[in-house]
């Protein structure tokens, strides 16, 4: 083998080992996916003429922006801010107080969630010893929760249980079942078997 043939093999299997030893940094070997729901905000805001068409106004523009449980809504410097805070509080969104003074408008912050990076396929799902997942691990989980969680700014803060929610049914179902006495506590009824002979 020559000289130059021989440096050429010895650089591929440099490069080799070198791409093996890049990947062994990405290593995750928890039980936790790297790819985690990212929840971003976006700022709409929608101005109004400060008049008594102000509410039929902005209900048109909430029925087109699709408003709903993701988004939260501020309305300043209309006489209608309670009437169009109750429309949009009747598609589902959260109300905040806004202020009587300033410039006539609606400002709607949505929050949308996604998984950046997803799918990843960098590292395959080969047999190795470092006792890590793979790239994807998390993927299909994360980004189908993200795309199903009705309002993502729980992914962010969470709510506390309001009254008469599903969390008090849930509540009430874990405490019965940890204050009911178990029915086989005294043990077995004996009983005598006995037939025709």
């Amino acid at each position: 083998m020559s000289v130059l043939a021989r440096t050429f093999s010895l650089l591929a299997l440099s490069l080799a080992l070198a791409g093996c030893l890049h990947e062994s940094r990405t290593v995750n070997a928890g039980i936790l996916s790297v790819h985690q729901p990212v929840v971003t905000d976006t700022t709409m805001t929608f101005a109004l003429g400060g008049g008594s068409a102000d509410a039929d106004r902005a209900e048109a523009w909430f029925e087109g922006i699709g408003l709903g449980a993701a988004d939260t809504v501020a309305v300043e410097g209309t006489a209608d801010r309670l009437r169009i805070g109750e429309i949009a509080a009747a598609r589902g969104a959260r109300v905040i107080a806004g202020t009587a003074r300033g410039p006539a408008r609606i400002v709607v912050i949505r929050a949308t969630a996604n998984v950046p990076g997803c799918p990843d396929w960098r590292r395959g799902s080969y047999p190795e010893l470092s006792g890590s997942t793979t790239s994807n691990f998390g993927c299909a989980v994360n980004a189908n929760f993200a795309a199903m969680v009705a309002d993502p700014n729980d992914l962010v803060i969470g709510r506390t249980a309001e009254p008469g929610t599903n969390s008090e049914d849930i509540q009430k179902a874990v405490r019965f079942h940890r204050e009911t006495k178990v029915t086989g506590e005294k043990g077995l009824k004996q009983e005598a078997s006995g037939g025709s002979q």
